[in-house]
């Protein structure tokens, strides 16, 4: 059965907006349980396993649209095809992760906005795994070249001026140890683009698109740069950051970015040269678990740089029969994500340099113009549209020094030391002022 998800799309920061106060960036898809796969997975996936690429199958071939990218040539050192893998080669350069890339051939005939769609169904169709996809021109892992009018994007249903592109990893398959993509497909906005900024403004839409085919979701750090975007904020911004804010520094992946790849595909030096932080979220009642709340562990020296984040229970399934939360596509409930309930206020941050740090917990940016919903969402509900507020007098709140309460006072900020190869597992955090009358927010929620 073909897999229709929400896919993670890329938008342009087109304003300078005004008061505006995930493992590292959560994985795009979790296993859910064998008992919920149904037509959606094959075989017994373990619960809340994160899917990745087979690494026995690398280098992950990849195959390039026949046309140009809207002004910009196909062909030549400065050409589409050289730029795509110039993106690619971002994520293999990680030295902590082990993933490769190499391009095959070009796909088998040009894609216009006549075909698009039925080359993107033939790659999603996964019934004919595991031969190629249907037809002649779609590939198990298809890169599609929009021309300068942004008419794939206007037939696809997006807005050539507002979606710079998107992404998605399809046709999940599992064995009862790891559960793996088998295709994947982006699909990049030629309207604007030229030989004069595609460097700037094309390839970071690459290299997050590819982050997202590779496993990737979207990632919120130095939400700040939504309005003023200071050089500390700008170089710890992450590439999957789901706003285009600044796209040389988001062409570097930032240390959130290497923990997320890192934790996909992850060398033998990756968890002996690295930290992690882990513990769990709870409402004020200290005994709720609070799905849904960004989590960031920053480093004293350098906050705003060297920081690493994580949504509270983004193992657990975004949706487990709420209404509120339902998926239009799939229906509910979802194939995806753990109905283990002990996993819903759960984070866990790796690829911390060894170091101090601070631990706090903000609301996922879920209002404005540029609301990190539906395809600019956050693991794990964000795709669904429905994000939760942080109730409380401020944002972010700090882990604080007393027990595990959270506190609005910086001052009053924990500090944790952490070494490499290190796993912190004392860092619970229960927020301020959330209330009783809170909604349950699943079927699985089992505090008071």
């Amino acid at each position: 059965m073909t897999i229709r998800h929400a896919l993670r799309r890329l938008l342009p920061l087109l304003l300078v907006l005004a008061g505006i106060p995930a493992q590292g960036e959560g994985p795009l898809y979790v296993g859910g349980e064998p008992s919920l796969s149904g037509g959606f997975v094959t075989g017994t996936p373990v619960s809340g396993k994160p899917f990745h690429w087979d690494p026995t199958k690398f280098p992950l071939t990849y195959w390039t649209d026949q046309g140009n990218l809207g002004g910009l040539s196909k062909t030549g050192t400065s050409g589409a095809d050289a730029l795509v893998q110039q993106a690619f080669q971002v994520w293999q350069d990680v030295a902590t992760a082990s993933i490769t890339f190499s391009k095959a051939t070009d796909l088998g005939g040009n894609v216009t906005a006549s075909n698009a769609q039925a080359v993107i169904d033939a790659v999603s169709d996964c019934s004919t795994l595991p031969g190629p996809p249907a037809g002649t021109v779609a590939k198990p892992r298809t890169i599609i070249y929009d021309d300068s009018s942004g008419s794939i994007m206007l037939a696809l249903g997006d807005d050539p001026n507002v979606t710079l592109g998107f992404a998605d990893a399809v046709c999940f398959s599992g064995d009862g140890t790891d559960d793996y993509f088998n295709r994947g497909y982006a699909v990049l906005n030629g309207k604007g683009i030229t030989s004069l900024n595609a460097s700037t403004e094309l390839k970071p839409v690459m290299i997050h698109e590819f982050g997202h085919m590779i496993g990737l979701d979207h990632s919120q750090i130095n939400l700040a740069c939504l309005g003023f975007c200071g050089a500390a904020d700008s170089e710890g911004l992450p590439t999957m950051f789901p706003i285009l804010v600044d796209g040389a520094a988001m062409s570097t992946p930032a240390t959130d970015d290497i923990a997320g790849v890192s934790a996909l595909y992850p060398t033998a030096s990756f968890s002996t040269s690295t930290a992690t932080i882990t513990g769990n979220v709870y409402f004020s009642d200290g005994i709720t678990p609070a799905q849904g709340f960004n989590v960031i562990a920053r480093r004293a020296t350098d906050p705003r740089v060297t920081a690493v984040s994580n949504v509270s229970g983004y193992l657990f399934t975004g949706d487990a029969g709420n209404p509120l939360v339902q998926d239009p596509t799939l229906g509910t409930p979802s194939p995806f994500g753990s109905h283990d309930p002990s996993l819903i206020g759960v984070y866990e941050i790796p690829g911390l340099p060894p170091g101090d740090y601070t631990v706090e917990v903000e609301g996922i940016h879920n209002t404005g113009t540029f609301a990190f919903v539906g395809g600019s969402g956050l693991n794990p509900i964000g795709y669904l549209g429905f994000e939760f507020n942080l109730l409380a007098d401020c944002s972010p709140l700090f882990l604080s020094n007393t027990a595990s309460l959270a506190t609005c006072n910086a001052a009053d900020k924990r500090t944790i030391t952490v070494s490499a190869g290190q796993t912190k597992t004392d860092t619970d955090i229960i927020l301020i002022g959330t209330t009783a009358s809170l909604p349950r927010y699943d079927a699985y929620e089992d505090g008071p």
